[in-house]
């Protein structure tokens, strides 16, 4: 398990030794601390090591890789930063030595298992404090050797303000909680500008880029999105990218260090224009690396936002948590890039949901249509049955087996009407409950659901039986809903049919159509044979 801030100081440190490794390529001359040709070959190999390592460190951070790679490559991180400390300090550039001997011992005591025992410090912030001290005290104490910088003038100024804002940045790196400590850590930047300015005015670019690599880090160091950028383990696109980039970067840099050794060992370039070849050469690195990196980091955190919604649970699915996120800066850089695809699911999840709605739809049209096909077979069949049957009872029965097996009914009954008696008289059932039905079952005519539909002369359709107070229930009846059908002949009433079901709602309108067709079947059937 890494230290958590190590991500930080990582990037720190391959700032410094890519700095380095663009130096030592591009601009050898500049480096005033290493004693060697600045136009021989002796530059190439150690500028790409320390390139490719500050390459590592970064894929390091951002790339699942085993442990034992983790700990090769911040092994040789700190002993290049430790190399290139010597060779600072013995030239005499102390501050410089200073920045690179800190980051070294810092680097390698990463590995010691001590560190993880401390994981509330961060180990950047500590680093530049240090730096910080040590630049200070350099300052006021010690003489540099002549074009060094023109410090002369600026030596106190520029101590006081090293050890002050170094003891501003310590006291933020142990009270981290406190309001003001982000302001006192980035206060730590002030005195390394100044460092920077001096080091334009005197050309001394190899320091400048190790100064920048302090000040850019001290500033933007809170705006790492690291949750963001990390590549999962299985995340196969994103490694594929981080590794392209990494190849590009790698190879332009020493495509444009063997062109310009070439061209220094030319006697026919001119070395007098306004910006030298090895000028532009850094210029056109720092931008192609700029534009490789930012490209990445955007593929890399789209692709990481892209698996996170995709991944989310539907109840968690809300378009805002992909524009809402901790780290603001980054927010709205990546929402441009997660949107169309956000919209994209969105919008399919949304079709499906309506091609789903419209397939239910169909398959209920369709249950529907075969269950009425299923009926009118029914009614063609007991039409045939009635067409010959002159018996009025036997007729009924039909009638009524035809209803329970169309409409899957608890019971259905047929009563003929006594006009003498006023009373409604069971001429036939059929389904499960005719056991509840007592022998010879008679009704009046003025009451009950009979009596309604008698009066009224029209189809009764009851949803709930239970709020319908007309309704008279046989004992222990535990149907829900019913239908009564009068049976009309030139007017009259001759009999009613009634369905019964155990459920609330049971009867559709096509049920109903089917069995007023049922009906006007049997009462045609009933006027053949004179029974009415």
């Amino acid at each position: 398990m890494e230290h958590p801030s190590e991500n930080n100081f990582n990037l720190f440190t391959s700032f410094l030794l890519g700095g380095m490794g663009i130096s030592l390529l591009l601009i050898p001359g500049e480096i005033q601390a290493f004693p060697f040709d600045p136009l021989g070959w002796a530059f190439i190999l150690p500028g790409i090591i320390s390139f490719a390592l500050a390459l590592s460190l970064q894929i390091i951070t951002i790339l699942p890789v085993p442990n034992w790679r983790v700990i090769l490559i911040q092994l040789l991180a700190g002993a290049f930063l430790l190399v290139f400390a010597w060779i600072y300090l013995q030239s005499g550039f102390a501050i410089e030595g200073g920045v690179f001997f800190i980051s070294g011992i810092v680097q390698l005591v990463i590995l010691l298992p001590i560190s993880k025992r401390f994981p509330q410090i961060d180990l950047l912030s500590v680093t530049l404090a240090l730096i910080g001290f040590t630049a200070g005290i350099d300052l006021a104490l010690n003489k540099h050797p002549e074009g060094y910088l023109l410090t002369s003038s600026y030596s106190t100024h520029l101590a006081v303000m090293f050890l002050v804002t170094a003891f501003a940045g310590a006291s933020a790196a142990t009270l981290p909680t406190f309001r003001y400590s982000p302001l006192l850590s980035k206060l730590q930047a002030l005195p390394w500008l100044i460092w920077s300015i001096l080091c334009i005015q005197d050309g001394q670019w190899g320091s400048l880029i190790i100064t920048a690599a302090i000040v850019l880090l001290i500033l933007f160091k809170d705006f790492m999105a690291w949750e963001k950028i990390r590549i999962p383990e299985n995340d196969i696109l994103g490694r594929r990218v981080l590794m392209v980039g990494a190849t590009i970067e790698l190879t332009i840099l020493i495509f444009l260090s063997a062109l310009l050794v070439i061209m220094d060992r030319s006697p026919n370039i001119d070395h007098t224009m306004f910006v030298s070849a090895r000028g532009a050469a850094v210029l056109f690195f720092i931008i192609v690396a700029i534009v490789v990196n930012y490209e990445v980091i955007t593929v890399l955190m789209t692709i990481n936002g892209l698996m996170q919604e995709l991944t989310r649970e539907e109840e968690e699915e809300d378009e805002e948590d992909v524009l809402k996120n901790r780290t603001s800066v980054w927010n709205s850089r990546l929402a441009r890039y997660i949107k169309p695809f956000v919209l994209t699911r969105e919008g399919i999840r949304f079709r499906l949901i309506a091609q789903a709605d419209q397939i239910q739809a169909l398959s209920r049209q369709i249950a529907i249509e075969k269950k009425r096909n299923s009926q009118l077979i029914l009614l063609m069949e007991l039409s045939q049955q009635l067409e010959n049957q002159l018996d009025q009872p036997v007729a009924a029965q039909l009638a009524v087996n035809t209803l329970e097996r169309a409409l899957n009914c608890s019971l259905v009954t047929i009563y003929l009407h006594e006009p003498e008696r006023k009373e409604f008289m069971l001429l036939a059932a059929a389904g499960r409950q005719t056991s509840l039905i007592p022998p010879g079952y008679r009704q009046s005519a003025s009451r009950g659901a009979l009596g309604r539909a008698f009066r009224q002369r029209k189809t009764h359709i009851i949803n709930d039986i239970r709020l319908d107070a007309e309704y008279i229930p046989f004992e222990n009846e535990n149907n829900q809903s019913a239908v009564t059908i009068p049976l009309l002949y030139n007017g009259h009433v001759n009999g009613i049919i009634v369905l019964n079901s155990e459920h609330a709602n049971a009867f559709s309108s096509v049920d109903v159509g089917l069995a007023e067709a049922i009906a006007a079947e049997l009462t045609r059937a009933w006027e053949r044979s004179g029974y009415h």
